[in-house]
């Protein structure tokens, strides 16, 4: 099974200023810099078109059986953000080429107002990637949970959770908003964890950067 042709806007939602559409188009379009076969370090004999194919058919397989798992009706609910938890580690090491996220079950940094008070944000996998533009190792939190709604919507990683609070070590409870949404988990860590450039949000369903 080939890859599909398609658009940027018909896979891609948009949001903030980090990325602008023609850009996307223009990567799609397979016309941005570095998209030849040597940018991607490919061996001789191989070329992008044949990955790109190969990797799409992995994506797919890995949807179906994660699919098939999560219209189970004999599953509790731990089994079901276990299923996704797997699709997760799968997806991104098999189907989207990182290396194997890392299970951290969370992480625990200093408070950037109190570095006396150490805070958990409810991380739990990180990918580290070696990336020749940032010139060394990239650590990049993967945040994964469950879907929220039977819609399996885009706006489930807006919804905020209570598994996505920020602890505090000392008290156990929640530093500021008791409740988090996935996205908003990742933007914190991100805003306070120089060690973080960017990351992930993933319900299974959808998946946000």
């Amino acid at each position: 099974m080939a890859a599909p042709d398609a658009t940027a806007a018909a896979v891609f939602t948009l949001q903030g200023n980090l990325f602008i559409s023609a850009q996307i188009e223009r990567i799609f379009a397979q016309k941005a810099r570095e998209q030849s076969d040597k940018s991607y370090g490919l061996a001789k004999g191989e070329n992008l078109k044949n990955k790109i194919a190969t990797a799409y058919n992995i994506c797919v397989a890995e949807w179906r059986d994660f699919k098939a798992q999560m219209e189970r009706t004999d599953l509790s609910a731990e089994e079901r953000a276990a299923s996704v938890e797997r699709f997760a580690v799968r997806l991104f090491q098999n189907g989207l080429g990182y290396n194997e996220p890392s299970a951290v079950g969370s992480i625990t940094l200093a408070d950037s107002t109190d570095p006396d008070t150490q805070l958990v944000y409810p991380v739990k996998y990180v990918i580290y990637q070696t990336s020749a533009q940032a010139k060394g190792m990239e650590k990049l939190p993967l945040v994964v949970v469950p879907p929220v709604t039977d819609n399996n919507e885009r706006s489930d990683l807006d919804t905020k959770l209570t598994s996505c609070a920020v602890i505090d070590v000392e008290t156990q409870r929640a530093a500021g908003e008791k409740k988090r949404s996935p996205t908003g988990l990742l933007q914190r860590l991100l805003n306070v964890a120089a060690d973080y450039k960017w990351g992930f949000a993933f319900n299974g369903y959808a998946l946000a950067a």
